[in-house]
């Protein structure tokens, strides 16, 4: 099966985007979403099939959609999931969820959000259940061993899921949530990544923790989006998160992938190098640039993934940004007509 296709009109075949009433807007659409690894395990260990996307993070992709004005669906016999763009008439973009996480969903819903006129409103704040320290650890049934706890990431939520879409001056204000949930990046990690992100991207962020002294209260953070500067380098050897985080980055442009370039005129190409690996983050990112019309050369082999990622060295990863197309030379505009004699 193909990574992505691209249909008009909608599915003849499972799941409801198949009966999703026809729209003069593309939408990109995610079949099967987070079918990896984590999931097929739990199937193969003979538990029930439990959904995929949670209602708390179906309400959470609901409230940014519905903030944006983007119409969005779910089925969730399938965990198909589908974002509607501002581009009209143009072909659905399908994607095949094989091999992805909440990341994936993460970026496709901010791509539709950047479609089109992108962002019109500024981003409303962001409420998630408090999660305190002190309920971090809890002893095991058998009270021999302490087992760590997570709440809901506010990191992934707040951050991952809306820095793309915000505009120059925008920010986000988080309320509750899990600042060091372990299934995200850390919270005070985050500025090393803006400042590769910028480095690389030219996009800016800031992270401000608005409880810093009150560890006992509430997480509180803003995350800002700050001046767009000139990226400055090309090439970057860094970790798989980073990696990612950097090809998530890139897609986010795909509308308009001329505001990734360093000069107005020249085209680059972005080399991302980083530990092999059997993680699926990666391939899935890859597959998020290629099915937005992004030319990518990826050394990771198609066969024997597992001998390939267990031997030294390094994957790498390179994206071409293309220059704009030249403007239209004096001698092909039309000659305005002489008036009459």
């Amino acid at each position: 099966m193909a990574d992505f296709k691209r249909r008009r009109g909608g599915l003849v075949h499972r799941c409801a985007y198949a009966a999703a009433p026809l729209s003069r807007w593309s939408r990109i659409v995610i079949e099967n979403a987070k079918d990896n690894f984590k999931y097929r395990q739990q199937g193969r260990k003979g538990r029930k099939r439990r959904r995929r996307i949670r209602d708390p993070d179906l309400e959470q992709f609901q409230r940014l959609a519905s903030e944006n004005g983007i119409s969005m669906g779910y089925d969730e016999t399938c965990d198909t999931i589908w974002f509607e763009t501002r581009n009209e008439g143009e072909d659905d973009i399908v994607l095949s969820g094989r091999d992805t996480g909440g990341q994936f969903i993460r970026l496709m819903v901010q791509i539709a959000i950047n479609s089109g006129s992108g962002r019109q409103v500024p981003p409303l704040k962001v409420d998630l259940p408090p999660f305190y320290e002190h309920d971090r650890y809890r002893m095991s049934r058998d009270g021999k061993s302490r087992q760590r706890r997570n709440g809901k990431s506010c990191m992934l939520v707040g951050v991952q899921m809306r820095m793309w879409s915000l505009r120059v001056g925008d920010c986000v204000q988080m309320s509750g949530g899990d600042p060091l949930n372990d299934d995200a990046l850390a919270w005070n990690k985050h500025a090393a990544l803006f400042e590769m992100l910028q480095r690389v991207i030219g996009a800016s962020f800031r992270l401000e923790n608005l409880n810093a002294h009150s560890p006992n209260e509430a997480a509180r953070f803003k995350l800002l989006r700050e001046e767009d500067a000139i990226p400055v380098i090309d090439e970057i050897a860094c970790d798989i998160h980073q990696a990612d985080q950097i090809m998530m980055g890139i897609a986010s442009f795909a509308g308009d992938k001329t505001r990734l370039l360093r000069t107005a005129t020249a085209a680059r190409t972005i080399s991302i190098s980083f530990p092999r690996s059997t993680d699926y983050h990666p391939d899935a990112m890859v597959r998020a640039l290629r099915a937005f019309d992004f030319d990518v050369a990826d050394d990771k082999p198609d066969n024997n993934t597992k001998s390939w990622a267990a031997s030294p060295g390094q994957r790498v990863v390179r994206i071409a940004i293309p220059a704009p197309p030249p403007p239209p030379s004096p001698s092909s505009y039309a000659k305005p007509m002489e008036d009459a004699a």
